[in-house]
């Protein structure tokens, strides 16, 4: 008895740490997406694969990060898979992520998150009540809703937003109709009228936002985003209106990425590694030929990754980042050996950097480095 009291006081501790507010200032509406159809996705699978073969041959090696890990110990099957064009068992995959585990350390659609999800009515409240709070943290970014103050505590009842009211300030804030795209059964989250909504999506909305607010402030319509796991943020750029996007990711990342903006956006936009780039508004491919690339763009950004890559292949990012552009924002944690700090402090006099907490998660820093 008393171990289980100390295991929910530990509970407890990690979400007064980790949310903007208090537990009964959050509500706990759970959802799963429903059972999909099957999509006519054959062709967009055959590119996914020929392009997955073609980019090992470049960029075979995930270097020494932790993406090599999942890789060999979560998904080499899925890679034998591609690597010999099994394209029943790639469109299983990816079309029901949340039975496996080719998602993982990008997104929470994947296998274990989806059984607490389902068997643990603690975790289920826990995840549900971080959704909706960073669902209501997004809107006091955007100023969409008052922010909340944790001096007045003491003396005012916490008063939830409901999730409508929610979404409908923020249609006014950002100018479009938010939505949550589920391609995928079993997608859990926050229940809308507008989709599942998942802790992910939330933050890439989040991100595009700022990707907006950089390119208004410094002009511009192009984007780089290294790492950008399953595309949400590039999803809602494209609904903001960003005219031309980029993804630089390892094959196996990119892969997911391809699939689920092919599915949401329609593959006719998106190019895939190998293939012919120009007329189409978003094109994926790989890191060897970002770094090959010298045509200028707008803005490179990364969310919630950099600090997790092989130290050399970062630093080589870092490098070719300024030689491409001459903005650069990163939303990234410091509890890794190297931070991004590391990589403007070195040259001081070189780069302008507007650092600051992250609105959306705690123990994330906000960077946006100029060249000066």
């Amino acid at each position: 008895m008393l171990r289980e009291q100390e295991q929910r006081a530990a509970a407890e501790l990690q979400r007064a740490f980790v949310f903007h507010r208090r537990k009964a200032g959050t509500v706990n509406g759970a959802s799963a997406s429903a059972e999909v159809r099957p999509a006519d996705d054959s062709n967009l699978v055959q590119r996914i694969i020929d392009a997955y073969v073609k980019a090992l041959v470049v960029d075979g090696e995930p270097g020494d990060s932790q993406w090599a890990v999942f890789l060999e110990q979560l998904n080499m099957a899925v890679h034998k898979a591609l690597t010999s064009g099994d394209v029943d068992l790639v469109s299983q995959k990816l079309r029901n992520p949340s039975t496996n585990n080719i998602f993982y350390g990008f997104d929470n659609i994947r296998e274990d998150y989806t059984r607490q999800w389902k068997e643990d009515s603690d975790a289920r409240d826990f995840f549900t009540r971080q959704i909706y709070d960073a669902l209501a943290r997004l809107a006091e970014a955007l100023g969409a809703i008052p922010l909340e103050n944790p001096e007045t505590y003491g003396f005012r009842d916490p008063q939830p937003y409901p999730v409508d009211d929610l979404l409908s300030r923020l249609d006014e804030a950002l100018g479009i109709f938010v939505t949550f795209p589920n391609p995928y059964p079993d997608e859990c989250g926050l229940a809308t009228e507008r989709g599942t909504a998942s802790f992910r999506a939330i933050q890439s909305l989040y991100q595009a936002w700022r990707i907006t607010q950089v390119l208004d402030e410094h002009g511009g319509t192009s984007v780089v985003e290294i790492g950008a796991g399953l595309g949400r943020t590039a999803y809602y750029a494209a609904k903001l209106g960003v005219k031309r996007y980029s993804i630089v990711d390892l094959p196996f990342t990119l892969m997911s990425s391809a699939y689920f903006l092919g599915r949401v956006l329609g593959d006719a936009g998106v190019a895939l590694f190998g293939e012919e780039r120009a007329g189409r508004w978003l094109d994926l491919t790989i890191p060897s030929d970002f770094l090959d690339r010298d045509e200028p763009v707008d803005l490179v950004v990364n969310f919630d990754s950099f600090t997790e890559i092989d130290r050399a292949m970062a630093d080589r990012y870092w490098n070719h980042v300024f030689d491409v552009s001459s903005v650069f924002l990163s939303m990234n944690h410091e509890a890794n050996p190297f931070t991004i700090r590391d990589f403007y402090q070195v040259t001081p006099g070189r780069y302008r950097v507007s650092r600051h907490p992250c609105w959306m998660r705690r123990g994330y820093v906000e960077e946006l480095i100029e060249l000066w």
